[in-house]
């Protein structure tokens, strides 16, 4: 399916997103410049959004218009967001319930500008002011994100695919504090009933953000750790850099036989300072990828998360980022040949 004959793409202009689409080869991206996001992955041999949006956004009219209006912040697709995530997100960091979480208009959906656009790329900015409920004083903040199209690091032949690179920059002119510390955080929503699979180095620290029992929620085996995509309860795990390749799998079966992949490409740093901790942790400072699994009122939903070194005093509060991200859909087969290749074990094992 291409992107601009899809009825997401019908809602993205009728609602006025500002919609525009990367095409190359056998697959398509939708970029919305409402929020600042990948709104939509299509490739042709599947029918549907290899990402996840929230379905009000698929039925367009009038449902589509009532959701933006409303309080509901979750879009869907491929976001960028601030960490630390207690600091920024909750009402009470000491204390993060789901009933204080509390998602910062001025960063999502924020305000973004295209500042630059080809047939290859698009290039957005958002700057404005947030407070740190750490803190309870204000900073400012300046981003740009650039979304362009990569070509496959692999053969291809019997796959359809599209792929996009990542390049954002975090810059803090004003800080609420000298000892603050803020990161770049990539958040990529995919549907249910897929797996997540994280290559390590060593047998891995699972760090369980919500202690919910993460560690009977995922499956290590020699060399990755698997986490089920179930789009029920809450579960979120959180990894070191030191443990991790940086890189991310997500498989997805799909009828008669296809499948779909999904592999992000990343840069970790063991040892350098990240933005974001676990609650009542704030000390720690090492966790670079993370993945979740729940729902909201439009149903289930899961994320491969990573998070960029803090932007920090040590770097002047600035913090720069590249990443890729391959997408693909083919016989099942075809594609688990391609994720082994990439993320160096076999998936799904």
């Amino acid at each position: 399916m291409h992107a601009e004959q899809t009825p997401l793409h019908a809602a993205a202009a009728d609602l006025r997103l500002g919609p525009r689409i990367l095409q190359a080869g056998t697959g398509s991206l939708l970029i919305t410049e409402h929020g600042g996001r990948v709104l939509g992955v299509f490739v042709a041999d599947v029918a549907e959004n290899l990402l996840r949006v929230h379905p009000a956004l698929d039925a367009g009219g009038e449902r589509a218009r009532a959701f933006l209006e409303s309080d509901e912040w979750n879009l869907g697709g491929d976001r960028l967001w601030l960490s630390p995530e207690l600091e920024l997100h909750f009402r009470d960091g000491e204390h993060p319930t789901p009933e204080a979480y509390d998602v910062p208009p001025e960063i999502d959906p924020g305000r973004y500008t295209v500042v630059q656009a080809s047939e290859h790329a698009v290039q957005l900015e958002i700057g404005g002011e947030l407070v740190n409920r750490r803190s309870g004083r204000p900073f400012r903040f300046h981003v740009r994100r650039t979304i362009g199209l990569c070509p496959a690091p692999c053969d291809t032949s019997g796959l359809s695919y599209i792929g996009y690179a990542l390049s954002s920059e975090l810059r803090i002119p004003e800080v609420d504090r000298p000892e603050a510390q803020y990161g770049l955080w990539q958040l990529l929503e995919v549907p249910p009933g897929g797996t997540v699979c994280i290559p390590v180095q060593r047998p891995p620290e699972l760090v369980d953000y919500f202690a919910s029992g993460v560690v009977d929620h995922v499956r290590v085996r020699p060399g990755a750790v698997e986490f089920a995509v179930t789009g029920t309860g809450r579960q979120k795990l959180g990894l070191r850099a030191a443990d991790t390749r940086g890189l991310m799998g997500c498989w997805r079966a799909q009828p008669d036989g296809m499948a779909t992949l999904i592999v992000r490409q990343c840069s970790v740093f063991p040892g350098e300072v990240y933005a974001d901790y676990p609650a009542g942790q704030p000390q720690r400072r090492d966790i670079a990828l993370q993945c979740y699994t729940g729902a909201d009122d439009g149903g289930g939903f899961g994320e491969m998360e990573y998070h960029t070194p803090a932007a920090r005093a040590e770097n002047f509060f600035l913090i720069r980022d590249e990443s890729r991200t391959w997408c693909f859909g083919g016989l099942a087969e075809r594609v688990s040949q391609i994720a082994a290749e990439l993320l160096g074990v076999p998936f799904p094992s």
